[in-house]
C-alpha cells in the first residue's frame, strides 16, 4: 500500500531510534535546564530517554503532534525534544498511509482478510483498515478464529455470560495498568 500511495518512509529500528532520541533529549535539556524532567534525566540519562520514548510513540500513535499544545510541563519537555527528534514511529507512519488513501491514491487490487475483533487493534489500524474499506477494498473477516482464546472469552462476559476464566497463557488480551500521578 506505501509502495502504490508513493510513501518512501522507514520507520527506523527501536535501537536507531533510542539514540537519535537520547541526542534529542540531551540538547533539549543543554538548552533548557531547568525543565521538569532535568533532575530525572541528570540521575538516568538512559531510562528517563526510555520512557520518554514510550510517551511519544503512544501520543504520535494517537495522532499528537509537536504542534499540539501541551498541557502539562511533561508534554512541553515532550513537544520541546520534537525539535530535535525527525524520526517517525510506526503509528505516524501508518497515519500518513490513511492520509494518502483518504486523498485518492492509487490502491493495489487486494482483499484484507482479519479477525472479526479488528475493531479492537491499535485506532491506528483501525483507521487504516477502514479508510481501505471507504475506498472499497474488500475487507473479510475470518470466521474461524478460535472461540477458545481470552479475547473472545471477554466478548461472551462483555455478552453477559458468567463463570469465564482466562488462559494466563494467552495474551490476545491484556489488561494493562498506568498509574495515575498529578503534576
Amino acid at each position: 500500500i506505501k509502495l502504490h500511495a508513493g510513501i518512501e518512509s522507514k520507520v527506523k529500528s527501536y535501537g536507531e531510534r533510542f539514540v537519535e532520541y537520547y541526542v534529542a533529549m540531551k540538547k533539549f535539556m543543554e538548552k533548557n535546564p531547568k525543565n521538569i524532567l532535568a533532575e530525572s534525566f541528570k540521575v538516568d540519562k538512559l531510562n528517563t530517554t526510555k520512557k520518554c520514548l514510550e510517551w511519544r510513540d503512544i501520543l504520535a500513535a494517537a495522532g499528537w503532534k509537536k504542534s499540539t499544545k501541551a498541557p502539562s510541563e511533561r508534554m512541553k519537555v515532550l513537544s520541546g525534544v520534537e525539535e530535535y527528534f525527525n524520526c517517525i514511529s510506526f503509528g505516524e507512519e501508518i497515519f500518513e498511509i490513511i492520509n494518502q488513501i483518504e486523498n485518492g491514491c492509487i490502491l493495489p487490487e487486494i482483499e484484507i482478510i482479519t479477525s472479526p475483533y479488528y475493531e479492537s487493534f491499535h485506532p491506528a489500524e483501525v483507521g487504516l483498515i477502514k479508510a481501505l474499506e471507504n475506498r472499497g477494498i474488500k475487507i473479510c473477516i475470518e470466521e474461524n478464529e478460535s472461540l477458545e482464546n481470552n479475547i473472545s472469552k471477554i466478548f461472551s462476559v462483555l455478552n453477559g455470560e458468567e463463570n469465564i476464566e482466562l488462559n494466563k497463557k494467552d495474551t490476545s488480551f491484556e489488561i494493562w495498568n498506568f498509574e495515575e500521578r498529578d503534576e
